[in-house]
């Protein structure tokens, strides 16, 4: 069972045949907004340089993965909303079809790699760390969260290594993610190896880039609580040949090393 909506001249087809809404919806490219340049010009002097490596929507998936970053340092930083304490903390997810530009998103990633790297030499037994890998048990995503105060960022440019592991019977943390978007106490525990886990406040950002199956896979509905937690950024693209071969140094590979450097200095 399916039905039909127009909006905004483009058909949205809704499968009702099952116990949620699955949505599949089909857009040309010159329907997908982008940010504009005076957004740009808004933005501190070293971050508008690491954007300008960039253009058109490429430009656009960097900037989304580096706020989602960023917001994964700043734990330091509080607001309130609805008179509580909240942390800055973003989950983005960057969907288009395969080979349309995401790729961009990684050098992202690449800005808060040097306190990754400090993080863990600074470690006694080198537990601690920042990346917090997608491929992952839920028991030890919360020792790695309760190492690092619930600190950390899980980034991953293929959706599928999350969605894969929250679907093993030991990799389901969805709940966890629904919590830590809210900041809320998460805490396990287990009787093999009298495990006990505990993370008073989860401040921890993701960034995940993938096509739409891939978000159906890890979101399988918009009444799903996980939905609702991601910040969105979805774009249709022409299929275009593009010579990647016409620079023969890999200039934005030593940009974004030598601005790791400038920030570890």
């Amino acid at each position: 069972n399916s039905s039909n909506t127009s909006i905004g001249g483009n058909e949205y087809v809704t499968d009702t045949s099952a116990h949620h809404r699955l949505v599949s919806y089909e857009f040309n490219s010159e329907d997908s907004p982008m940010i504009s340049e005076e957004n740009y010009s808004k933005l501190p002097p070293v971050l508008r340089e690491a954007c300008e490596q960039f253009t058109g929507r490429e430009k656009d998936v960097f900037l989304t993965g580096l706020i989602t970053a960023l917001s994964s340092a700043m734990h330091n930083v509080t607001g309130v909303y609805d008179s509580g304490i909240v942390y800055p903390n973003l989950f983005s997810f960057v969907t288009a079809p395969a080979a349309s530009g995401k790729s961009s998103i990684k050098y992202s990633k690449e800005i808060l790699r040097c306190y990754h790297e400090t993080l863990k030499s600074s470690s006694q037994f080198g537990d601690q760390i920042f990346f917090i890998p997608a491929n992952n048990s839920a028991s030890k995503i919360y020792q790695m969260l309760e190492l690092n105060d619930g600190k950390g960022l899980i980034f991953e440019t293929e959706a599928d290594t999350l969605s894969s592991s929250m679907k093993q019977e030991w990799g389901s943390f969805s709940d966890v993610l629904r919590k830590a978007f809210h900041n809320e106490f998460i805490s396990q525990a287990r009787r093999q190896n009298d495990e006990y886990f505990e993370v008073d406040k989860p401040k921890f950002s993701i960034c995940l880039t993938g096509t739409n199956e891939q978000v159906r896979r890890l979101i399988p509905s918009t009444e799903d609580g996980l939905f609702s937690r991601f910040l969105f950024y979805t774009f249709a693209s022409d299929f275009k040949w593009k010579n990647t071969l016409i620079d023969i140094e890999p200039t934005k590979h030593l940009y974004f090393n030598s601005l790791n450097e400038k920030i570890c200095d």
